[in-house]
């Protein structure tokens, strides 16, 4: 017997059966065959399980209130996979999406788009695919400061700081 169901809890796989889609939307959820599972331990998204077919909460939830599934991607702007509010998703490209990243965990500094290299701290972004380098600094301060302001120039709206900036 699953969870109460509430938009927030929602998820979907990104290419769900249209069927299904037409389903959820044409009339209420039945209750009896929704359940939350999942959670951080499938790579920081919730999933639930309808009628056996799992999806991603953010899609569902997004699905539900717009009554349409997303076009490409969901982004969640303040990088919590777990937030699935409709105030923190928006849709995206690919690329956009990857934009707002946090910080690769295998990072030397634990600074977003800056490594060191020779005792010297290299500051670089990728683009569309294309890795731009920023420059070589004597700080790590200086290289990230690099890295910010290239990112809202080329980022935008999808860049790190402002994702974060707007998040609620």
């Amino acid at each position: 017997h699953g969870h109460q169901f509430r938009p927030r809890d929602a998820v979907m796989f990104i290419r769900a059966p249209r069927a299904l889609v037409a389903r959820l939307l044409a009339r209420p959820v039945d209750r009896d065959h929704l359940a939350v599972i999942g959670g951080r331990g499938n790579g920081g998204r919730v999933l639930v399980s309808y009628r056996g077919v799992r999806m991603l909460a953010h899609r569902v939830a997004w699905a539900i209130h717009y009554g349409a599934w997303p076009a490409e991607f969901i982004d969640h702007i303040n990088g919590d996979s777990m937030d699935n509010r409709l105030v923190n998703l928006r849709e995206a490209s690919h690329a956009e999406n990857m934009r707002n990243r946090k910080t690769h965990r295998h990072s030397k500094t634990g600074i977003k788009g800056v490594a060191v290299e020779d005792g010297r701290f290299r500051a670089s972004i990728s683009i569309d695919g294309i890795r731009r380098q920023l420059g070589q600094f004597d700080t790590a301060l200086e290289a990230s400061s690099a890295y910010e302001k290239a990112a809202s120039v080329l980022h935008g709206a999808f860049s790190t700081s402002a994702s974060l900036a707007t998040s609620i």
